[in-house]
């Protein structure tokens, strides 16, 4: 292969990092997402409990720490040297390595399972921007006006009567309820309550509303394709150079405010302590799985950046440097939402992703000053989705670069357009398509399911199956040939041997629990 040109393209003018802190940040937000920022810290919260000496986050967290080092580095150290060694993208580069073979397949899901997911990670990605304008506003704040206190105190429980009952009588506007307690702890709840229920309803609206579900996705389609036409230095680079910092700011800005509440200091204990007597099987394949899933090898996408490396620069510490983001990241955002509960005594429920969007403002807005925090925080998830999404696009248009022979202008507008036309009807499955499903699934449930529980892990296995056992020991010593010797057998061992295990183990576990 050709010395790579100093201009920040390769010999085959396919793109070329500049450096390597930029390939690192890329990758590093390509696995950033919302599943660092919402479902690690519910997880933790699942395992660990209400109280802060629950112990089962503290072994949640280090059984994860484990399947990072253990499984998911293995993985990530594999896809990229895949990439590096062929120098192109996913299916060119099985092509390149083991010519005239089917392994090329694995690289033609790679491409599937990126478009597809970019197909509805960018819907979700959309609601960022709404959220973010609906924090700057302050349209949270609305609360006990716009939820009438018959709505919020039936969601109490509490019974309409037209007796007197003395202490057990509260009254609720015009109306007289019957509670159990003091009257002014239930008009407390009453307002509480009012706190909990007006996220999910400005949620609902949102969602129900199928000209903003589409505006609000293609708007982050276009600024997904304004940076991947950048090309690979002068966009991805350079945007995840400002970005991935950023982010890691407004994240270490949150957890230090959270830390400086009353007790806010509880949640270190309550997120390093493990307890062994709270390990069980589940708790391990939930690890796992979050591990695996955080940091999305099998679609690609480390893959494609991978092969925009030059031949002499390492990739055995560079792989190391991902996932050491991807948990500083994940970390942060638990001590930022668990502290908070922890530090209010509130509660965390449901770990899909719209609770981002109707558990955070419940949340913060207990905190003095909540209202910028929340700001934040959905800043934090834009960009976060943003490192996300351009790399899931990068992955498709390097395809038609590579093998159809386009220019990256031409690539990249014909699969956004491509890739566009799936996602509206993604878009839509929240209100006119919600009655139209498959297997009890909406259209875009039954992509997330297909993506993320088939795709993904069958994709990590098949990657661990031809980097471990397919290529040669010559072949992988050459882009490793600065890795010492003992780690690169280690290195090696757990390819094999672990890592399809253990995604195995996630795979044929997801099913018998959903069951």
């Amino acid at each position: 292969m050709n010395a790579p040109e100093q201009n920040g393209c390769d010999d085959a003018g396919r793109g070329q990092f500049k450096s390597r802190l930029g390939f690192v940040l890329a990758a590093a937000g390509s696995a950033v997402g919302l599943g660092n920022l919402w479902r690690f810290p519910y997880l933790t919260y699942k395992y660990g409990g209400a109280g802060e000496e629950g112990g089962g986050a503290g072994t949640f967290v280090l059984v994860y720490l484990l399947c990072i080092a253990l499984v998911c580095l293995p993985l990530i150290l594999a896809e990229i040297l895949v990439g590096k060694r062929g120098r192109r993208n996913p299916v060119g580069s099985f092509n390149a390595i083991r010519p005239g073979t089917r392994w090329n397949i694995v690289g033609y899901m790679g491409i599937a399972t990126g478009f597809l997911i970019l197909s509805y990670y960018a819907v979700v990605a959309g609601w960022s921007i709404e959220y973010t304008y609906k924090s700057v506003i302050n349209e949270f704040a609305g609360f006990e006006t716009a939820i009438s206190d018959s709505e919020a105190a039936q969601a109490l429980g509490a019974k309409l009567t037209s007796e007197r009952r003395g202490i057990g009588e509260a009254r609720a506007g015009d109306s007289v309820w019957v509670v159990d307690g003091n009257p002014e702890e239930f008009k407390a709840k009453l307002i509480a309550k009012k706190a909990e229920l007006y996220p999910q309803h400005l949620f609902s609206q949102f969602v129900a509303n199928p000209v903003k579900q589409v505006g609000y996705f293609l708007a982050f389609m276009v600024l997904t394709v304004i940076l991947v036409l950048g090309g690979v230095a002068g966009g991805i680079e350079r945007g995840n150079k400002i970005m991935m910092p950023l982010l890691l700011l407004m994240l270490v800005v949150l957890a230090i405010r959270v830390l400086t509440l009353d007790g806010g200091g509880r949640i270190i204990g309550y997120l390093f302590k493990p307890s062994i007597s709270t390990l069980s099987w589940d708790l391990v394949l939930g690890a796992m799985g979050q591990a695996f899933f955080s940091l999305s090898v099998g679609m690609g996408a480390l893959l494609t950046y991978g092969s925009y490396l030059g031949p002499k620069d390492r990739i055995d510490t560079s792989s190391a440097a991902i996932p050491a983001i991807d948990s500083s990241v994940a970390l942060l955002a638990s001590i930022v939402v668990c502290g908070a509960i922890i530090s209010f005594g509130l509660a965390m429920t449901g770990s899909g992703t719209g609770n981002v969007f109707t558990a955070i403002p419940v949340i913060f807005q207990s905190i003095p000053g909540g209202r910028w925090l929340v700001v934040l925080f959905y800043l934090l998830v834009t960009i976060a989705a943003l490192t996300s999404t351009i790399s899931l696009l990068e992955v498709v248009a390097s395809y038609m670069i590579d093998e159809r022979k386009m220019k990256r202008t031409e690539a990249v507008l014909i699969s956004a357009a491509a890739i566009s036309a799936v996602g509206i009807l993604c878009a839509l499955s929240f209100n006119l398509l919600a009655g139209y499903t498959l297997f009890n699934m909406t259209f875009f449930d039954l992509l997330d399911y297909l993506c993320s529980n088939i795709l993904l892990p069958v994709g990590g296995i098949l990657i661990a199956v031809f980097v471990g056992w397919v290529m040669r020991h010559d072949e992988k010593r050459q882009e490793l040939a600065c890795m010492n010797p003992i780690v690169y057998r280690i290195w090696n061992v757990l390819l094999k041997f672990l890592a399809p295990a253990a995604i195995l183990a996630v795979l044929v576990g997801q099913f018998i629990f959903r069951a």
